[in-house]
C-alpha cells in the first residue's frame, strides 16, 4: 500500500489539509453520500463493505516514521465513516494511537460520535476534535447512524472533556434544523456549512446560506461556507 495519509483535492481540501480513510466501504448506508460515486462502487457494494483497508495500519506506522506530520492535523476521514455501525472499530482507535504517538493532531468526522467517544476520548486532547455531520434528514436517509439527538448528547460529553467539537452541516437538507442547531449548540466549537452538490433538492440555496450565516454571527458562532455555498450567497 502507497502512504495511505494523502493531501486532499477539491471540495475536501476545505476541510482538512491531509486525511486518512481507514475501510473499503460504510455501513451506515446515507442516501445522499457521494463516495460510492467517487469510488466507482454501487452503494449496495459500498455499505455491505465496511471492512479495514488492507495493511492499512503497517502503512500508516511506516509512513509516520519519517516525523513530518507532528503537530500537523489528520482527518478521519472523508471516503468512509471512521467509526461505522455495527462493526470492530479497533483499526480507528490503533491508528489513532499511532497518529498520536507521532505527536500528530486527530480530526474526527463520524456520524456516530457516542461510539468514537468510547473508544478514542482517552486519547485525545484539546488540539484534537470530533465531528459529526447533522442535515436535518430524516432516519430514513441515514438509516444505520446514530440518531441525530444522540449525535448531539455525544459531542457535549466530547466537549465537556475539553475535546474540541465541530457539526458539518453538508449536505444541509431540512434548513430549518440547522438554523435551530445554531441557535442552541452552545457546545459545538465550529460550525462547517455546504450545500447538496450531489442529488437534486429544491432550496434557495443564497438565502439559506446568508441565514446559516446571520445566525452564526448573532449567536457567536466560529463558522466556515464552503465555496459552492458561497458562491451562491454572492451571486444574489
Amino acid at each position: 500500500m502507497k502512504d495511505p495519509i494523502y493531501e486532499p483535492k477539491g471540495r475536501a481540501a476545505e476541510y482538512a489539509d491531509l486525511a486518512l480513510n481507514l475501510y473499503t466501504g460504510c455501513t451506515n448506508g446515507c442516501t445522499y453520500c457521494y463516495a460510492p460515486g467517487v469510488l466507482r462502487r454501487s452503494r449496495e457494494d459500498f455499505a455491505g463493505n465496511a471492512v479495514p483497508r488492507k495493511g492499512i495500519l503497517e502503512a500508516l506506522e511506516r509512513q509516520l516514521l519519517s516525523g513530518e506530520f507532528a503537530g500537523k492535523t489528520v482527518h478521519l476521514c472523508f471516503t468512509c465513516d471512521p467509526f461505522p455501525s455495527g462493526v470492530d472499530t479497533q483499526v480507528a482507535r490503533d491508528a489513532i494511537e499511532l497518529l498520536k504517538g507521532a505527536d500528530a493532531n486527530v480530526q474526527i468526522l463520524t456520524k456516530n460520535p457516542s461510539i468514537a467517544a468510547h473508544s478514542c476520548a482517552c486519547l485525545l486532547g484539546e488540539k484534537d476534535s470530533i465531528g459529526t455531520t447533522i442535515t436535518g434528514a430524516p432516519q430514513l436517509v441515514e438509516p444505520n447512524a446514530e440518531p441525530s439527538e444522540l449525535r448531539l448528547s455525544a459531542l457535549e460529553a466530547v466537549h465537556d472533556l475539553g475535546i474540541g467539537t465541530w457539526i458539518s452541516c453538508e449536505p444541509i437538507i431540512d434548513p430549518e434544523a440547522i438554523y435551530e442547531l445554531i441557535s442552541t449548540c452552545d457546545f459545538v466549537d465550529l460550525f462547517k456549512f455546504g450545500k447538496l452538490n450531489y442529488a437534486t433538492i429544491d432550496l434557495d440555496w443564497a438565502h439559506v446560506g446568508k441565514r446559516v450565516e446571520r445566525l452564526c454571527r448573532e449567536h457567536d458562532r466560529c463558522y466556515m461556507i464552503k465555496d459552492s455555498l458561497r458562491k451562491e450567497m454572492d451571486a444574489r
